[in-house]
């Protein structure tokens, strides 16, 4: 295994300890479990596409694994679609509404964020959009094992919960890997307001 992938191996063992209270009062000590399950899609040109439907509470959750990613639901509290050869990992975790079911700051949700990685500084705080809502965003940047790691960190309300979605690659991979955080976000779809209907990708092969 190169230094890259035992390095995100690292980091995703710290994620699996991350704890879900403390600094953050909102927060339930009992996130629920998630159920997944990986479907072929169509082809497009040569590609087979995949998608992961995802139990989110009483909903489901479908979002497209890009090209090249694999689905491991190994973890019961998120599941991860990652490129080992590139080392890049995408975390999907559900995190369960507060007691009172406020809503959390953007402060709040930047602090959870500074949990993830070795001490990272945030380089940037922006919106992300997926399920035709908004949610806050931070670029991180820390240093691991010599080498300078980067993450996005987004916060997606849901009926169900708060969605963290966690994007983690090097510096050098970081750029690509943004792209397809892009698909996974732009492809998500639940059953919130209705079946979930799917749109297969056009083929102009």
């Amino acid at each position: 295994m190169s230094r890259l992938k035992k390095t995100w191996a690292a980091t995703l063992l710290g994620l699996a300890l991350l704890p879900c209270h403390g600094q953050l009062p909102f927060l339930a000590t009992n996130t629920p479990a998630l159920r997944v399950e990986m479907r072929a899609g169509e082809t497009v040109g040569a590609e087979q596409i995949h998608r992961a439907f995802i139990s989110l509470g009483t909903n489901k959750l479908v979002l497209r694994v890009p090209g090249g990613f694999q689905l491991d639901a190994a973890d019961p509290d998120r599941v991860v679609v990652s490129n080992l050869e590139l080392g890049q990992y995408i975390s999907i975790q559900l995190v369960p509404r507060s007691q009172a079911g406020d809503a959390p700051a953007r402060d709040a949700w930047k602090q959870r964020a500074l949990r993830l990685g070795q001490n990272p500084t945030i380089v940037e705080e922006l919106t992300e959009y997926a399920l035709n809502r908004s949610g806050p965003g931070f670029d991180l940047r820390w240093m691991q094992s010599g080498a300078e790691q980067r993450a996005r960190v987004v916060y997606i309300p849901t009926s169900s919960g708060t969605l963290e979605i966690s994007l983690f690659a090097s510096a050098a991979q970081f750029d690509r890997a943004r792209l397809f955080l892009r698909i996974v976000l732009a492809s998500m779809q639940t059953d919130e307001h209705g079946p979930i209907v799917i749109t297969p990708l056009p083929d102009f092969s």
